[in-house]
């Protein structure tokens, strides 16, 4: 029973971030702090690696319920671990960045574990969505255009504090394709491909740039729990659809 619980893939990918957080803040207090920014991004970047990899396994019906459970022990752990970093006091609320060695080493550390988790899957040409990369930089561009034309000066500290509604709002999108080709797996797939994708994109660029410069979360929000129950709202709600769309195509 225990046993179903453990997974070290899904350990390494969220933990290492973390360490990621640690080498690219200036002292372990800010580490924390900027682990505990990240953290839940993190956690639901590895949820949407597994859901588009369960999309392209569509066939494999017998394969559904075990990589559902990995998929929902990634949220599991980034619960977990954002639990415990809350509970470590942070001498100093202000993140400073390291230096640029560490910084480049932290986003290397990062990358290398997305890829992994990308590379494991069978054929991970599935996450490279023409469609969603171009949806998330227009409306970065569009931001950014939006906020220049108002005269402000922190345009990218507004544009990365959107990229997880950037994400989910493609998630959002894509549902409403795929409600009208329901009795079609077939169709069903690409447009939820385009959400989930979405998704990715804009949450590696969030985390990715977070750890590059830390000290731009002085000026940003981190996504709450509000965020994360919308996201997993939407996730289960696409999972729907897809388990109801096999079962009209079999009828």
């Amino acid at each position: 029973m225990l046993s179903q619980f453990v997974d070290t893939a899904s350990i390494i990918f969220i933990f290492l971030p973390l360490l990621a957080a640690y080498l690219a803040s200036s002292s372990p207090a800010q580490g924390a702090f900027l682990a505990r920014q990240i953290v839940l991004e993190v956690a639901l970047i590895g949820v949407f690696i597994g859901a588009a990899a369960m999309l392209a396994g569509l066939n494999d019906l017998d394969a559904l319920g075990p990589a559902t459970a990995i998929l929902l022990l990634v949220v599991v752990y980034g619960f977990l671990a954002f639990g415990i970093i809350s509970v470590i006091p942070a001498s100093n609320s202000q993140i400073n960045s390291a230096s640029l060695a560490r910084r480049i080493i932290a986003v290397f550390l990062f990358l290398v574990v997305v890829m992994f988790a990308i590379a494991s899957v069978e054929d991970f040409f599935i996450y490279l969505n023409l469609d969603a990369l171009i949806y998330v930089a227009i409306s970065m561009a569009v931001l950014g255009m939006v906020r220049r034309s108002t005269g402000a000066s922190d345009i990218i500290p507004i544009i990365l504090s959107r990229l997880p509604h950037i994400g989910l709002f493609g998630l959002f999108l894509a549902l409403i394709p795929a409600l009208g080709n329901i009795a079609d797996p077939q169709s069903i797939g690409p447009a939820l491909a385009f959400g989930y994708l979405s998704f990715l994109y804009a949450g590696i660029a969030s985390v990715g740039y977070k750890l590059a410069n830390p000290s731009i979360t002085n000026e940003i929000k981190p996504i709450g729990w509000p965020f994360v129950c919308w996201t997993l709202v939407v996730l289960l709600t696409s999972g729907m659809l897809i388990l109801a769309s096999l079962q009209l195509s079999t009828n």
